[in-house]
């Protein structure tokens, strides 16, 4: 799985949860990219991109849990 920040997305708030998704997942690759070319939605809300899907959120401990939640739910999907 790869997660991609953008740089101006990440200096808004989002260092800790990089940090923390790095703590706390296997087999992720965490990148933090110049720009992700959604100006607008770096410049009104946190995002990354997890593989293909956008996931958004009101704040950096919202977008944290959406991409956990991803990650497991992908986790669940490769066990069975």
């Amino acid at each position: 799985m790869e997660i991609f920040f953008c740089e101006n997305n990440v200096s808004k708030g989002l260092e800790s949860v990089v940090q923390k998704i790095e703590e706390n997942t296997t087999d992720v690759e965490v990148v933090v990219e110049p720009c992700l070319g959604h100006c607008t939605d770096c410049e009104e809300t946190f995002f990354a991109t997890v593989d293909v899907e956008i996931i958004y959120g009101d704040t950096p401990n919202e977008l944290y849990e959406k991409i956990m939640s991803y990650y497991n739910e992908s986790i669940d999907e490769l066990e069975y």
